[in-house]
């Protein structure tokens, strides 16, 4: 995303925790989830001089086969499609959203495109009119373009980046005047934007809201008013983040919310599915700047597919999860700490959580265990023995057990 736009431009260092109308308009077995995916890596970019982590193996976003591991993840975890950031005609974001919607043919999965208004190429009427006219007469016959309540659909970033709501509704007129297609817009002000648009969701996933539910629970009001208002059905789309950190882009809005292990993404889920949404957003599959993804990481492991993976079986059986219900469950059978782990297990067991895995060796050397609740780690530059939760880390240094934030060192650590 362009984080220079998406939030008001004051340092916000959060810690948050939290605990959300009108019959949704799809049933719970039926309601889309998608993820917010970004098409635009090279293995260079993933270093954690710019981001709090990296994923496993770092990947082009080029290649068909990344597309393909990604898709399957995704499907694996409960996600029914991507929303792909798109920059216009021609781009290489436009380019791998092709090869994504052929993959997700292939493997039965779908996607759309974020349409960021504003970037360039996509700022004026006109601009928007001929990029708009280009996705849908390319796509919009593509079986695998994601689809609310039957109709094709397109999501929309900054919407004010392309002009006023005069402007959007002139937009409309001329490429989709019988609103055969689903248009979706980034708001949480959606008595300002609904005349126009079909839906609204929020990039943000109320991050910066202590309280999520009252937040869904009141934009989903909203919209079921306007839907009354205009006399057509208008649509909430919940979000859910595991999280929030880009302390270490080149930008002067400083974000971060703490995972904490993963409760903070399993309450956004409680929040969101309160509220009987239309559709799910999931901020984000790989928004590695914005330290929001959710595809596995090296401080992570799969843990937040896995909590993906049980709250998504939850809404396609139509019930409501908790977080006890998700997040504290037990470890594989077979697995189990073992030596230097298994120390550090036992002395950190309220936080440290039981093995999905057995202990492996990682791609440099390091020795990996994934758990319920992060990550168990010997690494080979120092050493020592560390467990992190994705915020946090506890190492078994020269002083003991010791715990530090993830984006700090002690001295006498590896650099």
């Amino acid at each position: 995303m362009r984080s220079s736009v998406l939030l008001p431009l004051i340092i916000l260092v959060l810690a948050l925790t939290q605990t959300i109308g009108t019959t949704s308009a799809v049933a719970a077995t039926d309601t889309p989830v998608l993820a917010f995916y970004y098409p635009w890596y090279s293995p260079g970019q993933f270093n954690h001089n710019a981001m709090w982590d990296v994923p496993v193996t770092p990947y082009e976003s080029d290649s068909r086969a990344t597309i393909e591991r990604q898709v399957k993840e995704a499907k694996g975890a409960g996600i029914t499609g991507f929303i792909s950031s798109w920059l216009g005609k021609g781009n290489r974001t436009d380019k791998n959203f092709a090869t994504l919607l052929d993959v997700s043919n292939a493997l039965g999965f779908s996607a759309t495109i974020y349409f960021e208004a504003g970037s360039g190429g996509m700022s004026s009427e006109g601009e928007v009119v001929s990029q708009l006219r280009y996705v849908m007469s390319t796509y919009g016959s593509h079986p695998s373009l994601a689809r609310v309540d039957g109709k094709p659909t397109l999501f929309f970033w900054y919407p004010q980046g392309a002009g006023s709501i005069e402007t959007w509704r002139s937009i409309r007129s001329q490429v989709d005047p019988g609103h055969n297609w689903h248009w979706n817009v980034e708001t949480d002000r959606p008595e300002n934007w609904l005349e126009v648009f079909d839906g609204v969701h929020l990039f943000s996933a109320a991050s910066w809201m202590a309280d999520a539910t009252a937040t869904y629970k009141n934009l989903k009001t909203k919209v079921d008013n306007l839907s009354s208002r205009y006399g057509q059905q208008k649509y909430f789309a919940a979000g859910v983040a595991p999280g929030w950190d880009n302390s270490r882009q080149d930008n002067p809005t400083q974000v971060r919310v703490g995972r904490q292990g993963g409760d903070y993404y399993s309450k956004r889920w409680e929040s969101a599915l309160a509220c009987s949404p239309a559709l799910v957003t999931v901020t984000s599959w790989n928004e590695w700047g914005e330290g929001t993804e959710i595809e596995p990481g090296t401080s992570y492991g799969n843990l937040y597919l896995d909590i993906t993976r049980r709250y998504t079986a939850s809404l396609r059986e139509g019930g409501q999860a908790t977080a006890q219900s998700v997040t504290s469950y037990t470890g594989a059978p077979g697995c189990s700490f073992k030596l230097g782990f298994k120390l550090l297990a036992d002395r950190i067991s309220s936080v440290s959580g039981q093995p999905l895995e057995n202990e492996h060796g990682g791609p440099n050397g390091d020795s990996l265990q994934q758990t319920t609740s992060g990550l168990m780690v010997w690494r080979k530059a120092d050493n020592w023995t560390a467990f992190t939760d994705g915020a946090t880390t506890w190492i078994n240094g020269p002083k003991g057990v010791q715990s530090r934030p993830n984006d700090q060192r002690f001295p006498w650590e590896s650099q």
